[in-house]
């Protein structure tokens, strides 16, 4: 996994199915399921989301760009299935959460 997870990192904007990874890997998608979970302590698609929820937030945090392009940025298939994912994993939206964040940016 030392070599694919950097990989899945910079290419998070790309489709990331799992025989694209095992490709990738080298090995096959019952054997990257079964490693990667043991390893990483989840699927690779849980994993992948996970990933495009942490750049969506850099994005959010860093840049004025809007969650369309963000959504399209980080990976996600549309603003709808970002939004939808980011609320599982953040608990919030993605605007909530990026107000929330400049809102601690504010000068006092």
């Amino acid at each position: 996994m030392a070599a694919l997870l950097p990989w899945i990192e910079e290419h998070l904007h790309e489709e990331l199915s799992l025989p694209i990874l095992a490709r990738q890997a080298a090995m096959s998608t019952r054997t990257l399921s079964r490693r990667f979970r043991q390893q990483m302590g989840a699927s690779p698609a849980q994993w992948i989301s996970q990933a495009r929820v942490r750049h969506a937030q850099l994005l959010l945090e860093t840049t004025r760009l809007s969650v369309e392009e963000i959504a399209r940025n980080s990976g996600f298939g549309s603003s709808t299935v970002m939004r939808e994912c980011f609320k599982r994993i953040v608990g919030t939206n993605p605007l909530a959460y990026r107000c929330a964040f400049n809102a601690g940016d504010s000068p006092r």
